[in-house]
């Protein structure tokens, strides 16, 4: 099955905001890499452009090429081709390639489509099955041409610029990964499987005691201090495995028992259950 694609021919001498707005409508239809910008010459249009370049005269190729490279420049991802010639001798090399080919033509108001009607019966005189759509530009578009283009820059150099198309750059801002908390579920599991081998443990076991909050009297003053109390106090365990425990469950300390019970003072504790979760619970006295 042949592969359909849109051209969208015209001089576009430039290539304005109305012309994009016919570009944007063709791609919605016929998809992006499916539509080419067709740049044809027409001898009819005046460019006001000197093309004597290294001694090749007013050449309709380097005229080509020039216009080619310019929208390239306002339209770096477009597919944009040029031609010299006939419309229909362009559409009928594409269909050599293997494509079907739809023209697509741009109207803004009732005289686009008088002049337009009229030159696509030409076309179909040369190629009868020359297949033809026609798009109607937005309301906020149906002034803008490159005549007025001209006519504005003509008057004052710059006025028209915002009439020209261009492509906007839409920045890519990467949002910031959110810093997940670890998981040490893993690390509390390990810790209950070596204690359910000591001898005569209880579970649920006090790993970690973080809420004796005295006050004591230092040179006359008064000084808040944190207790802090060793590991697995209440059991007889072999200094290696403690020392295995210890490593297991390096990560206790005031600042992690905060992040999972929030600002905690009095007799609190964490303590490990059986299944290898954990609790927020107090002292046992």
């Amino acid at each position: 099955m042949k592969n359909t694609i849109a051209i969208y021919p015209g001089s576009f001498n430039p290539f304005t905001i109305g012309h994009q707005n016919i570009l944007e409508k063709a791609e919605r239809i016929f998809g992006k890499d499916n539509v080419i910008i067709a740049v044809g010459i027409n001898p009819e249009k005046k460019t006001g452009i000197d093309f004597n370049i290294h001694g090749k005269g007013n050449s309709l190729e380097v005229h080509k090429d020039y216009r080619v490279e310019t929208i390239k420049g306002q339209l770096s991802s477009k597919n944009i081709e040029g031609y010299i010639g006939f419309l229909t001798e362009y559409v009928r090399e594409k269909e050599a390639e293997g494509y079907n080919v739809v023209v697509i033509r741009g109207l803004r108001n009732g005289h686009d489509f008088d002049y337009e009607y009229n030159q696509i019966r030409f076309m179909w005189d040369q190629m009868p099955m020359l297949n033809i759509m026609c798009l109607f530009a937005d309301p906020a578009y149906m002034h803008v041409s490159s005549s007025a283009y001209r006519a504005l820059e003509k008057v004052k150099p710059g006025a028209g610029h915002k009439y020209l198309a261009r492509e906007v750059e839409v920045a890519i801002v990467k949002k910031p990964k959110k810093k997940e908390k670890p998981n040490y579920g893993n690390n509390f599991i390990e810790a209950a499987n070596i204690l359910k081998t000591v001898k005569d443990v209880e579970f649920p076991v006090e790993l970690y005691r973080f809420g004796t909050y005295t006050q004591y009297e230092s040179a006359g003053e008064e000084v808040n201090k944190w207790e802090e109390i060793d590991f697995f106090d209440d059991y007889e365990i072999e200094d290696n495995v403690v020392e295995e425990l210890d490593g297991i469950l390096s990560f206790l300390d005031k600042k992690y028992i905060k992040s999972i019970g929030g600002e905690m003072y009095g007799q609190n504790v964490l303590l490990l259950n059986e299944d290898g979760t954990t609790e927020i619970g107090s002292f046992r006295i």
